[in-house]
């Protein structure tokens, strides 16, 4: 699948530096699997104006705002289009269709949105990394707005939360986390660091044990309950 993605990407750089040719090959072997991207259906549209191939053009820009109905750009093209084939009927239909665009966020395909999710996680890291936690909370909800089952992101969030002294706030978005993913040992053991924290000694171990009981094998979760296990008191 990450081959599929970097056709995209590689078509994307080829058009930017206009060797369309090249773009048009990993376009139309990208679309052969992934047909839901209507910016790739622009590209094409485009490339084969630009060969003069008017009748596919309009195919492909038509496809564009199949999949995105609020896609001005190719609803201009597609105007433009049928005004060069003297066909102002459709032409018509098209501007009259522009008109009533009332959003333009069209459909979301989960890949791009990762992509802009982790630029937000990167700039959050960075901004932490700085001590401007402000910041980079503020990154982090951007991040996580764009979708809510980005874990890791989550659980950074959470961590960041609990290493400003939100703890209640890091332990709910832990709880998120383990509703969605009750498998996921990392989220249990910072949900017990939390606990832990707190002074919720029963509630930390509870969350290490479960931890644990899908990864014997963790070091970190071992040397806790080692150490609470053999502790005479931890204050």
């Amino acid at each position: 699948m990450d081959n599929i993605y970097k056709l995209l990407e590689d078509g994307k750089h080829a058009f930017e530096r206009q060797n369309y040719a090249e773009a048009k090959n990993l376009f139309l072997k990208f679309i052969e699997t992934e047909k839901k991207f209507a910016d790739v259906y622009n590209y094409l549209g485009y490339i084969f104006f630009n060969e003069d191939n008017l009748i596919e053009s309009f195919e492909y820009f038509k496809k564009a705002i199949e999949i995105n109905p609020s896609y001005t750009e190719a609803i201009m093209n597609l105007v433009m289009i049928a005004q060069l084939n003297n066909d102002l009927k459709t032409a018509e239909f098209y501007m009259a269709k522009m008109r009533k665009i009332e959003e333009t966020d069209g459909l979301k395909d989960k890949y791009c949105l990762g992509k802009i999710a982790n630029k937000h996680w990167e700039i959050a890291k960075d901004y932490k990394s700085l001590y401007m936690y402000k910041e980079a909370l503020e990154e982090f909800v951007k991040a996580l707005k764009l979708g809510t089952n980005f874990y890791d992101i989550r659980l950074d969030y959470a961590i960041t939360l609990r290493d400003i002294g939100k703890v209640e706030e890091a332990v709910y978005e832990l709880d998120k986390i383990l509703s969605a993913k009750p498998d996921y040992v990392a989220a249990y053991i910072h949900l017990g660091i939390c606990y832990y924290k707190q002074g919720y000694l029963g509630f930390a171990i509870d969350a290490w044990q479960k931890g644990y009981a899908l990864n014997p094998t963790n070091k970190i979760l071992q040397s806790f309950l080692y150490i609470l296990d053999n502790a005479e008191e931890i204050g």
